[in-house]
């Protein structure tokens, strides 16, 4: 039995609900870049990345992102919206400027040229210089704000919260082989394994390849290159596809640290001393993919690898477990929609609120179910599931089983529940 777990936000959104913010949620790294901006321009200040003249050309740029994302979408975009706008704008200024990132797709940036249109005559072509590296900035901006959070509840977990992903992944690994792709940011899984592979260094059958050891990290507090090979080659994985607080790029890989604020400063010191080349910044999406063309990143490692085992992962899976996925990443759901044709079953774990909770049943094929559409198959949405009874499991058509009362739930009730 060979099985993937896809773990997205909502996988770590309900262990942060007693705290009164919760920096790892969409909707706090959105209100980041849109709402409470202060922290983003004090972090370029205090870090002595922009001095104090330029600021106020930083904030009009991003201010003008915002207010164009909300004409048209009022509140329905989010922070991969900004970022993936500023992402092109920036690419657009320093192609005028002469500072092309990539020399040999100077048409693609060109196309984008009419998107200037948005800000009218507002912004100069030497803004370009000002502009280049702000898409890694804000890049190591949303990691360390979200570091800030992790180290000052470094220990929030209950013991209760870590002993059920434990057991969660005892109870996978003692049936068969187990992949990890985890797309959030959240670090409570590394201590999770770093734990089980501390318990069981010489049984292959449970332990679980980081690409690290954590155990000697933890000794010195120090960080190691990205052992990628043993990323491709491992029984069992734990990958997080689309970066990590704890990654600083190392040329073509990273490195990953065991404590997130030497990871911060790590960080703070490539800063300095990034160069502009014709083929644009190296750091650029190195430690951290997002925005909304997450594609081009993949040809990057260390996500190149990663990407490829995932690919391999889900054409040998038996089984796959979604959990707190929204479906918001087309390569992702590709390849999910793709699986279908291996796997036996699939589990998607989700929380519904109590409207939609309680609406479940005549909404089974309509719109409730249009974020899952986007990586569940057809098949589990056929007519006939309508007269499925509403509980704790859904059991939807081929092997579908949907858990509508969020991923807590579901793992302190895994023996009722699969």
């Amino acid at each position: 039995m060979k099985t993937v777990i896809i773990l997205g936000a909502g996988a770590s959104v309900e262990f942060f609900e007693k705290y009164k913010g919760n920096y790892l949620s969409t909707q706090a790294l959105t209100k980041a870049l849109s709402e409470d901006l202060d922290d983003l321009y004090n972090y370029l200040i205090t870090n002595r990345i922009y001095d104090e003249k330029r600021i106020p050309f930083i904030k009009e740029f991003v201010t003008e992102v915002v207010l164009s994302l909300r004409k048209y979408f009022k509140d329905t975009y989010n922070f991969e919206h900004i970022i993936h706008i500023v992402d092109i704008l920036v690419d657009i200024f320093t192609s005028k400027n002469l500072i092309i990132r990539d020399n040999k797709n100077k048409l693609t940036n060109n196309i984008y040229l009419p998107l200037l249109d948005i800000f009218g005559t507002k912004f100069e072509s030497y803004w370009g210089d000002i502009l280049y590296y702000l898409p890694v900035y804000i890049r190591y901006f949303i990691l360390d704000y979200v570091n800030k959070f992790l180290l000052k509840f470094r220990h929030y977990y209950d013991k209760t919260d870590f002993e059920i992903w434990k057991n969660f992944l005892l109870k996978l690994l003692n049936e068969g082989e187990v992949s990890i792709f985890s797309l959030n940011y959240d670090i409570l899984l590394y201590e999770v394994i770093a734990e089980l592979n501390k318990e069981n260094k010489n049984n292959e059958k449970l332990y679980i390849e980081t690409g690290v050891n954590f155990e000697d990290l933890a000794l010195n507090n120090g960080c190691d290159i990205l052992d990628l090979e043993k990323i491709k080659a491992a029984k069992n994985v734990f990958v997080p596809i689309h970066g990590s607080t704890l990654f600083v790029p190392e040329n073509n890989n990273v490195k990953i640290c065991r404590n997130a604020n030497w990871a911060t400063e790590e960080r703070l010191r490539i800063i300095t001393s990034m160069q502009v080349t014709s083929e644009g910044c190296n750091d650029y999406n190195q430690v951290m993919i997002t925005g909304l063309s997450k594609f081009d990143a993949l040809s990057k490692e260390p996500f190149a690898t990663f990407y490829i085992r995932l690919i391999k992962d889900l054409i040998e899976a038996n089984r796959i477990f979604v959990i707190g996925y929204s479906g918001a990443d087309k390569h992702l759901n590709m390849l999910l929609k793709s699986s279908f044709c291996n796997v036996s079953e699939i589990h998607n774990i989700t929380k519904l609120n109590e409207k939609e909770y309680g609406n479940l049943l005549d909404n089974l094929s309509e719109h409730i179910f249009s974020d899952w559409r986007k990586f569940l198959p057809e098949n589990c949405f056929k007519k006939e599931n309508l007269n499925q009874i509403i509980s704790d499991k859904i059991i939807m058509k081929d092997g579908c089983y949907i858990y509508p009362k969020g991923t807590k739930y579901f793992l302190n009730n895994l023996e009722m529940l699969i």
